[in-house]
């Protein structure tokens, strides 16, 4: 992990394979520039984390593979389909099928060998047609438009509500008023982020939900990677903030890049909230607020 560390620019101190304060500011500072918990602990996801962010763009094959390959060269690949009009699907740095799709897209448009494979010669057209572009904002376009064509009520919406274990009553009540509302629900109660990822992008959801409670601060958690910030999502967690500040006033929008809003296809939103107690008393009313906030970002919408 120093080794790793030191060559992504980072100071972790000598490298003796002993974690000592100084290796721990380093993770810390790792951390929080790539939108992770920042804990001073390298568990599971800070240790992709630091792997992904080592592969640098051109130093090895993209392709469809299981697991998908994941990586910042991946990123700076879908940002460069993406900003030549090449839907790749979100810039999150995960090889999907839309990836490779994409890459197989661009090679046919490029006149290339179309084999869905990025090595030198593609990754070189997609440099050279990219170079005069400004990268990223097609993408975030895209999505912009995507989200006004849902229109401005929940009705028919797809909408899927998410959380980790002890919520169940939040979210009961939470599907009830969206329900209401006429949006179609899915709730999903599993433990692992991955897992509700997949099950919200099988589904094809228009929004994803997903409730927590941590010590921490409270917070309404949007996308933003190094690459890309997801400007739904964005827009959805400040009509959040506004309408649940009045139950967890020190709460606050955050950018971050954690599983579950890097995974899913929809733009989403991890409500991370500090008191069971806070939610169980106003139940109805907080689920009442979120939708409100739902409708509020509908009816907003962004202008071109």
């Amino acid at each position: 992990m120093q080794n790793r560390l030191q060559k992504l620019n980072y100071d972790p101190g000598k490298i003796d394979g002993r974690f000592g304060n100084k290796t721990e500011a380093s993770l810390r500072s790792f951390q929080k520039r790539r939108g992770i918990d920042i804990d001073g602990i390298c568990g599971p996801e800070s240790w992709s984390a630091i792997v992904e962010a080592g592969y640098s763009l051109g130093s090895r094959l993209l392709y469809l593979h299981e697991p998908p390959l994941r990586g910042d060269d991946v990123a700076q690949v879908q940002e460069l389909l993406s900003t030549l009009g090449f839907k790749s699907g979100h810039v999150n740095g995960i090889h999907t099928s839309k990836t490779a799709d994409a890459i197989t897209d661009f090679q046919l448009n490029a006149g290339l060998t179309a084999d869905g494979i990025c090595g030198s010669i593609t990754l070189e057209s997609l440099k050279r047609y990219g170079s005069n572009l400004k990268l990223g904002e097609l993408a975030s376009l895209q999505e912009r438009n995507r989200f006004n064509s849902l229109g401005t009520h929940l009705s028919g919406k797809k909408i899927v509500l998410s959380e980790t274990g002890g919520l169940d009553a939040t979210i009961a009540s939470l599907r009830r008023s969206l329900g209401e509302l006429g949006a179609n629900v899915l709730t999903i109660h599993h433990p692992d982020a991955s897992a509700q990822a997949t099950q919200a992008n099988t589904y094809g959801a228009d929004l994803f939900i997903a409730l927590e409670v941590r010590s921490d601060r409270p917070s309404i958690c949007h996308f933003q990677g190094e690459h890309y910030l997801s400007p739904v999502g964005s827009l959805l967690a400040k009509k959040l903030v506004l309408e649940l500040s009045q139950y967890f006033p020190d709460l606050e929008n955050k950018g971050m890049a954690l599983r579950i809003l890097r995974e899913t296809q929809m733009p989403t939103v991890l409500c991370r909230f500090n008191s069971a107690n806070t939610l169980v008393r106003n139940n109805q009313l907080i689920a009442s607020s979120i939708c409100t906030a739902i409708n509020n970002a509908l009816g907003k919408g962004f202008t071109s």
